[in-house]
């Protein structure tokens, strides 16, 4: 078993590398693109990229989920093959008739997205950008498949240099704006797409079985409603603030949501290893196992707060330091936009216990109960505070998903969370980015001296609790690779207290 959860763990590690490059290349060049673009390209950068978000689950219709499954459960090899060429038929098909029905309404998405038919071309390279990363992922599941996680890995990484030199010679050389940036995306998904192509074709032999097919459909097709709901939950929560605020404001969320890639990327990786760990500990635990859980959810709580309060006072200082006056104003933003990715995390936490049963069917009421939170809170406070009262909807959405989700677990499989510590650290870090936010206004001098010791006083608080909650004390996870380092540094501590 560790054998195998040390493979799991390498993997994910390399898939998520491969993807975290990208997105620490994107914040590196913010110097270089927040020269050459406005914030209001920004937010038009980044209405368009709803395309792909929607295009690739809709025309997939969970069929790369299935695939995988299929693959697996099939033990001969023609089966085997015959589940990926089957789907990769059926995305090829439904991708070019979405991309045809897509570039038939160009018009009418140009209106909706950026409310301005000038950019209407930049539909169309957004539709192509989609319609390519469409083909390549079901590629990329032909090769997860046989676990080529070094080729991927390395096409991936070749994707997002070729992708970011082609947009700074177009932007920058160039002086092409959002259309460089759109047809730098449209080259790296291309190519990438072709290079996919290349390495898996030898394992597709192009068959296609309507029963296979079937199967496929009956076990991806439930995934897509959920998967919608969940991506129209960023999707209308940025379509507010473009149809409420404007584009510019728009842009400024963009750039603030970038400064989050620390505390992003943290919940992420934690998410991708908890997977098998929970299986592990629910299945070879036995009695002990809920205290376990119980323990690891409050080291998780604890890192993703401190994470954030890191962020939230340092984002602001550096955000000036790497961009122009113009995007100054996405410092005010950046704490709403760390919340939702905190209020993401608790919601995958809160869900522990929920997939120990087979029954799948609430996920909808789950998110639909999200999406509708953000609509009300949104249409309630968009005229009194603004932007931020369509942040406010986007990151109280995630919580009450957590706590519905919550509900449901625990009628399946009771884990006991200590709240009275979870609300305390969060009303603690919530009031450390609520002073951050006041410190805005003054000069930089005086900024960061409170802003120092205001952080400080919240690590102090941090440890104390670290060291002294019985949650973590006698936590025995050094066989769970993510959490033990960090359980050994504790107790030594609390030893030497």
């Amino acid at each position: 078993m560790l054998k195998q959860l040390k493979a799991l763990t390498k993997d994910t590690f390399t898939y998520g590398m491969a993807n975290v490059l990208g997105q620490i290349i994107g914040f590196v060049l913010l110097p270089v693109y927040t020269a050459y673009l406005s914030p209001k390209d920004y937010g038009i950068i980044a209405m368009l990229a709803m395309v792909s978000l929607f295009f690739r689950p809709i025309a997939a219709v969970g069929i790369t989920n299935a695939i995988f499954r299929r693959f697996n459960l099939h033990l001969e090899t023609e089966k085997q093959i015959l589940a990926l060429s089957t789907g990769s038929v059926f995305v090829f098909i439904s991708s070019a008739i979405w991309l045809i029905l897509g570039l038939s309404l160009a018009s009418q998405l140009t209106t909706f997205l950026v409310d301005d038919q000038q950019y209407e071309y930049l539909v169309y390279i957004s539709l192509a950008t989609s319609f390519f990363m469409s083909i390549g992922d079901i590629f990329t599941v032909v090769l997860r498949a046989q676990r080529k996680v070094t080729t991927l890995a390395v096409i991936r990484v070749s994707e997002i240099l070729i992708t970011v030199c082609v947009s700074i010679y177009l932007v920058v050389v160039l002086e092409l704006g959002i259309e460089g940036v759109l047809w730098g995306g449209l080259i790296g998904a291309l190519l990438s797409t072709l290079c996919l192509f290349a390495f898996s074709k030898n394992l597709l032999k192009w068959d296609f079985d309507r029963v296979e097919l079937k199967a496929l459909i009956s076990y991806g097709a439930p995934f897509l409603p959920h998967t919608l709901i969940g991506i129209a939950n960023i999707f209308v929560g940025q379509y507010f603030i473009k149809s409420f605020v404007g584009l510019e404001e728009m842009g400024l969320f963009s750039i603030a949501r970038k400064f989050a890639l620390p505390l992003s990327f943290v919940i992420g990786a934690i998410q991708s290893a908890w997977v098998p760990i929970k299986f592990q500990i629910h299945r070879e635990e036995g009695e002990g196992r809920k205290a376990i859980f119980r323990n690891l959810i409050s080291i998780y709580f604890i890192l993703i707060m401190f994470l954030f309060a890191g962020v939230v006072t340092l984002g602001p200082e550096i955000l000036r330091w790497m961009t122009n006056p113009d995007y100054y104003e996405a410092s005010k933003l950046l704490p709403f936009v760390l919340l939702i990715f905190v209020a993401r995390g608790t919601y995958f936490m809160m869900a522990t216990g929920f997939e120990f049963t087979n029954n799948t069917k609430p996920m909808p009421l789950v998110s639909g109960t999200g999406f509708l939170a953000l609509i009300f809170i949104t249409f309630l406070s968009k005229d009194y505070i603004g932007v931020y009262g369509i942040l406010s909807g986007m990151i109280i959405s995630w919580w009450v998903m957590a706590l519905i989700i919550r509900r449901l677990a625990i009628n399946r499989f009771y884990i006991p969370t200590n709240f009275i510590m979870v609300i305390g650290v969060l009303l603690n870090t919530i009031i450390l980015a609520v002073l951050i936010y006041y410190f805005q206004r003054f000069s930089f001098s005086t900024r960061i001296v409170l802003e120092s010791i205001t952080f400080l006083t919240y690590l102090i608080g941090i440890i104390i609790v670290l060291l002294k909650s019985s949650d973590l004390q006698e936590l025995r996870q050094i066989k769970y690779l993510p959490f033990g380092k960090l359980n050994r540094l504790v107790v030594y501590f609390n030893r030497k207290i």
